[in-house]
């Protein structure tokens, strides 16, 4: 016997009790004649257990072979991209978990609500369905989509049904608790359509195409700027910031400081009455019978040297000196000759007389004047002039969508925190059955909306 069985055996008597002698004695029963083999008479006496034994042990099969196969299963892999459209159009890449891995602004308005990276960490590691809610809670807060009239939402999945219905779900869910008529489209491109969308290079696959989206810059301004000359950034700048906003935040400006313009214009005919005085001196020297102005006598002092000067007039010339001297010092501007003074008090009078309607086109006419005299005000311009590097261009236009955002936000505040009764699901199948029944579909709502 091998020496594993011998141990088995002794382990097995050292284990198990030995018997009593009561029990070791008794009889072994055993069938009669008749009874000896007869299968009939015992299924005869226990068929009832048996069927139930039989019925039991099929039920544990069945149930093996479904539960197995479901437990054992590997777990789908979510890896992807998804893009949300409300008007900002985000894109969001996915892990196999179906977690965020990165979120990218796929236009400006998207950069509005991701410039700052505190906003992007807060989606983030989050599930696709949670960080997607998110984004769509920035969009209402920032008044990007419509509370009182229905607005629609359109999530695109690559290659996956499966996520874009989970994630039209979670966002129709969240607009319901907000009390928000909002139609959500929720569809599946191929890889190279949904590539088309998302801004990207044709890829080969859902997966490569969420590798693609956390690998590039999270804002799309940024993106935009690479590889562009000075020209191409100014133009590109311009598009984002457009000629109106910048004449309706430097008109602001020129309004808040009308005062300062005041005593600036105060001071520029000042300095324009100390030359009309020199000009018309009875002992301005001239030059072939030509009284000169200031600059004049500056331009031509080696004809008519200042010691000939008499006492008055040279009192006047230091009195013009002191105060070129002074509104250079005040001002961070010097008047070179006349024509720039004439010029400074013109534009000056034609600013002061607008006080009452300071117009866009009037500040887009005179805007670069209004940008000098804002500066000559103690005022930041840099941001209303257009940026000729990528340096100065991802400045300029991070610090609007950051000041965009907190004015959108405070714009909005009221009509986000107001109380809103939630919408069921009956309120919401009446919604749709209205959008479709007027627009023919979801999509064609979306895409209506898109051009208004």
């Amino acid at each position: 016997m091998r020496s594993w069985k011998r141990l088995w055996l002794k382990e097995l008597d050292e284990k198990i009790p030995a018997l009593d002698e009561r029990v070791k004695n008794t009889p072994v029963p055993t069938a009669t004649p008749n009874e000896k083999g007869s299968f009939s008479v015992w299924f005869a006496t226990h068929k009832k257990p048996f069927f139930a034994c039989v019925a039991s042990g099929l039920a544990i099969a069945v149930a093996l072979c479904v539960s197995l196969p479901l437990a054992f299963a590997p777990t789908p892999d979510k890896s992807g991209a998804i893009v949300l459209e409300i008007n900002p159009r985000a894109v969001f890449s996915l892990d196999k978990e179906g977690k965020i891995t990165a979120v990218v602004a796929g236009n400006a308005d998207a950069d509005t609500v991701l410039v700052q990276e505190e906003r992007r960490n807060a989606i983030v590691g989050k599930s696709a369905e949670e960080g997607v809610q998110v984004f769509v809670d920035y969009a209402f807060r920032l008044g990007f989509i419509d509370w009182e009239n229905g607005d629609a939402v359109r999530v695109t999945a690559c290659e996956d049904e499966e996520t874009a219905s989970e994630i039209g779900d979670a966002v129709r869910a969240y607009c319901m608790e907000k009390g928000a008529l909002v139609a959500v489209v929720a569809r599946t491109l191929t890889t190279d359509a949904f590539c088309a969308l998302a801004q990207l290079p044709a890829l080969e696959s859902a997966e490569v195409v969420g590798e693609s989206v956390a690998g590039i810059s999270a804002l799309w301004y940024a993106r935009e700027a690479q590889g562009k000359n000075g020209e191409a950034l100014q133009e590109l700048y311009r598009s984002i910031v457009s000629a109106e906003e910048i004449a309706g935040d430097v008109g602001a400006q020129v309004l808040e400081k009308m005062a300062q313009i005041e005593e600036k214009a105060t001071f520029v005919g000042r300095i324009a009455d100390i030359n009309l005085r020199i000009l018309e001196s009875e002992d301005n020297p001239g030059l072939l019978g030509i009284k000169l102005d200031y600059w004049a006598l500056q331009e031509y002092s080696s004809l008519l040297p200042s010691d000939s000067y008499s006492a008055e007039f040279q009192a006047l010339i230091t009195e013009m000196e002191g105060a070129l001297a002074e509104y250079e010092r005040a001002y961070g501007q010097s008047i070179e000759n006349r024509d720039e003074l004439f010029s400074v008090a013109g534009d000056l009078e034609r600013v002061l007389a607008s006080v009452g309607d300071l117009t866009t086109a009037f500040v887009q006419e005179h805007l670069s004047f209004l940008l000098s005299l804002l500066n000559s005000l103690g005022v930041d311009t840099s941001a209303w002039s257009a940026p000729d590097t990528v340096e100065s261009y991802e400045r300029k236009a991070g610090a609007h969508f950051v000041a965009e955002y907190e004015k959108r936000e405070n714009e909005n505040r009221q009509n986000y925190e107001r109380v809103r009764a939630e919408i069921d699901e009956e309120g919401y199948r009446v919604f749709v059955e209205s959008v479709v029944f007027e627009y023919g579909s979801l999509d064609a709502y979306w895409e209506i909306l898109q051009k208004k």
